[in-house]
């Protein structure tokens, strides 16, 4: 009986992304970023699991607490109250940390943006979810 050789889980994407820069001829430059996200969100949700849900999969939702149209919250686990605000507007409810930092890679995130924008407070909470996840990949990496 032969034994099946393991891969790692990131082991398509890591090839994915080599294949990119050899193309490219380096890993400088910003012609796979789209390849070197992937990369990051494959590992985060292996090493980081809890920073990687809130940056992954927190999803932003408009307050109805607040008149304040480009006032947002953040929608934590359960409740009725957030599903309820997605369907009576028209923000989709996969708006997250990664949708707004990463729409420089990935333009058809900007459908995904309202167009009254983002909060100050949200940003700065998304600039401190990501830096919490950054902070625990290089945990990993030693």
């Amino acid at each position: 009986m032969e034994h099946e050789r393991h891969q790692h889980p990131c082991h398509d994407i890591t090839e994915t992304l080599q294949r990119c820069y050899q193309k490219q001829g380096g890993e400088d430059g910003e012609n796979c970023l789209r390849e070197q996200l992937s990369q990051k969100k494959c590992l985060a949700e292996l090493f980081c699991h809890r920073e990687a849900h809130k940056y992954y999969y927190g999803r932003i939702t408009p307050s109805s607490a607040s008149s304040n149209s480009s006032k947002f919250w953040w929608q934590r686990l359960g409740g009725s109250s957030p599903e309820r605000a997605v369907r009576d507007s028209k923000v989709s409810p996969s708006l997250t940390c990664s949708t707004l930092f990463e729409s420089f890679a990935k333009p058809e995130n900007e459908l995904l943006i309202p167009s009254e924008g983002v909060g100050k407070e949200n940003r700065s909470y998304c600039r401190t979810v990501a830096l919490e996840l950054a902070n625990c990949l290089q945990r990993k990496k030693r």
